[in-house]
């Protein structure tokens, strides 16, 4: 009875040690291919806001909320022109709502870019992506609220966040209140 355990444990734990290994491999595999779609997402969403920019970087800084993954300063030639600010938040989904969001030197939104929102509700939470919706957005500064989308309260609730979240950051930068380090990219 003993050596029949003994034997089912090692069996199961050498079964466990091969899909292990074989996670691990494949993890390796692709692990260079997701950063490399993340950078092609990112340059994506930073075109759809700063059509014409010539450098950017990096704004290391104690992040004021864990959802912002990301901050860059947006320059052409030695004029910052605005800032993106790369968020996630907490939609009706599992996997949140990933946007880049612009603003300008003046600390007023640019345009939002839904970089990611594939868990959000088909047909309520994912018109969260719309153009017309997302326009809303365009020239708000600190305070200003978009209307909610009808049947998507959480999903557009959490875009507002991002703004909000966005903006606050931004004007700490802007006004001096949140020391940062630049990193070239």
């Amino acid at each position: 009875m003993i050596k029949e355990s003994i034997r089912i444990v090692s069996v199961l734990a050498a079964i466990c040690a091969c899909i292990s290994l074989l996670v691990a491999a494949v993890y390796s595999i692709t692990e260079e291919q997701i950063a490399k779609n993340t950078e092609i997402k990112i340059e994506k969403a930073l075109s759809e806001i700063f059509p014409v920019y010539s450098s950017k970087s990096t704004l290391e800084f104690e992040k004021p909320d864990e959802s912002i993954n990301s901050l860059y300063k947006i320059n052409d030639g030695d004029t910052v022109i605005g800032y993106a600010v790369d968020i996630t938040t907490k939609g009706y989904g599992s996997d949140g709502i990933n946007m880049m969001i612009g603003i300008n030197s003046e600390c007023k939104v640019i345009s939002v870019v839904i970089v990611s929102a594939t868990s959000e509700t088909p047909g309520l939470g994912q018109n969260i992506t719309k153009k017309d919706y997302l326009d809303a957005f365009a020239g708000m500064q600190s305070g200003e609220k978009a209307d909610t989308l009808a049947g998507a309260t959480i999903s557009s609730k959490a875009v507002q966040y991002g703004v909000d979240v966005s903006l606050k950051a931004v004007k700490s930068i802007v006004n001096g209140e949140l020391s940062v380090k630049e990193a070239e990219q």
